[in-house]
């Protein structure tokens, strides 16, 4: 099986219908990109699932609740996390608009930056947002990229790359958003995280669209009639993007055909197009130091092997954290090549209590195929990147995605706990992390 193909088994969870989430082409978009020379690469796994939230009216910089809140949206805010957000921790500001660091949390393995970008311009803004991780000592990024901590990573905004713009304007003049890293926290260096923005404003007129991913499909009628009437489009999450214009695809593909990155390319090929002319680029800050990152709450000592109907799980890596919690896990067919299918290989974590740990928010999967056993048993490495576990947990059960389809309008919760009702007990594995 090719190593992507294992992302058919994970069956990601489908978030409230109240939260934004990337949706399946921005996604797929990332993936296809993945092997292309990227400038400002984010340092982040294969799939990520994340949110964003759209502010109005007059600037609301998110407080220390915001990040916390994000990690932590069943409650329970550990003391640890708590005392680690570091607050209104840098700005910057050119031509009226400005992009403040309201706050960031960092732990063992993963950094976590709540931003604002705001607009007091009388003229419409479009701004891309792009991120870097930027390593003093090369062996740290290779240390990151062998660990599971490097492969953590989700964002509320796609990258310049993806072409995605997001438009403010008076009646809606402030963005909040996220960004969050992966490293291994054995540093020997410093490494700094970046988040930057370029904004833009152009002389077209705007439009309302349904869908923002409507844009990319070039030569559509919704395209060409936008492109030939000189509009550009924005959805009610106030995303927009010329990645469908004749125009912005020929400026790119001439600067792509030169070896430039796409990221560089794109930045160019919004300016190309005639479109767009830049007014402000900004840039903040964080650098983390050798030993700066908390000691983990909780780390597997251990492997742990689970033998379950149809496969056997091996658990390598529980690593909780105040701001994360990293799992790393293989899991080996039995008999049965296909045993696996039936249950898939995303696990759903449930506390004590029978409540679910795995939230909307900060779902990461990835994973492979490895060579298999010598009696022809398969086997997949799999990665899973996740919330913080709270502080009064004292066990996790481990029960597989499975098959169930989730309802209409369901909650998560709701459906966690429906997959758990529907799942044989002998199916699950759980390990006791704390004293009752």
């Amino acid at each position: 099986m090719p190593k992507d193909a294992i992302r058919d088994l994970f069956d990601s969870v489908t978030p409230d219908a109240s939260i934004v989430l990337k949706t399946e082409r921005e996604i797929r978009n990332m993936i296809e990109r993945k092997n292309e020379k990227r400038r400002i690469p984010l340092k982040a796994a294969a799939i990520a699932l994340a949110a964003c939230l759209i502010l109005t009216g007059t600037a609301l910089a998110l407080n220390a609740s915001g990040i916390l809140e994000r990690l932590f949206p069943n409650g329970n805010i550990s003391k640890q996390a708590k005392d680690s957000v570091v607050t209104n921790a840098a700005r910057a500001t050119e031509n009226g608009i400005t992009l403040n660091l309201d706050e960031y949390l960092i732990d063992q393995n993963t950094m976590h930056l709540g931003w604002t970008v705001s607009s007091e311009r009388e003229r419409d803004v479009f701004y891309t947002t792009a991120y870097e991780l930027i390593y003093t000592n090369p062996a740290d990024e290779v240390l990151a990229e062998n660990s599971i901590g490097g492969r953590y990573g989700s964002t509320s905004s796609i990258d310049v790359g993806n072409d995605m713009m997001v438009h403010l304007s008076k009646a809606s003049p402030v963005y909040s958003g996220f960004t969050d890293y992966g490293y291994n926290g054995s540093l020997t260096s410093p490494i700094q995280a970046k988040v930057i923005v370029q904004a833009y404003e152009t002389d077209y007129e705007i439009a309302e669209i349904v869908q923002v991913m409507d844009l990319y499909e070039p030569g559509s009628e919704i395209v060409k009639n936008l492109e030939k009437e000189k509009k550009v489009a924005i959805d009610a999450l106030h995303r927009s993007t010329i990645g469908g214009y004749s125009a912005f695809l020929e400026a790119r593909d001439k600067r792509l055909k030169e070896g430039m990155d796409i990221d560089e390319a794109s930045e160019i090929a919004l300016v190309e197009s005639g479109v767009f002319r830049k007014v402000a680029v900004l840039e903040v800050n964080v650098t983390i130091q050798p030993g700066q990152t908390p000691v983990s709450r909780y780390s597997l000592s251990e492997p742990m092997v689970f033998d379950l109907p149809g496969k056997t799980v091996v658990l390598k890596t529980l690593t909780i954290d105040s701001a994360s919690t990293i799992i790393e896990y293989d899991v080996i067919t039995g008999a049965d090549a296909n045993s696996i299918l039936k249950d898939g290989l995303h696990y759903i974590l449930f506390d004590q209590n029978g409540n679910p740990l795995t939230a909307d928010y900060y779902i990461g999967m990835e994973g492979g195929e490895k060579e298999p056993l010598s009696d022809g048993r398969r086997v997949w490495n799999i990665l899973h990147s996740g919330n913080p576990i709270p502080e009064d947990v004292t066990q996790i059960t481990f029960v597989p995605k499975g098959t169930l389809e989730r309802m209409e309008m369901e909650s998560s919760n709701n459906y966690f706990i429906r997959i758990k009702a529907a799942t044989e007990p002998e199916s699950c594995f759980t390990v006791f992390i704390g004293e009752e």
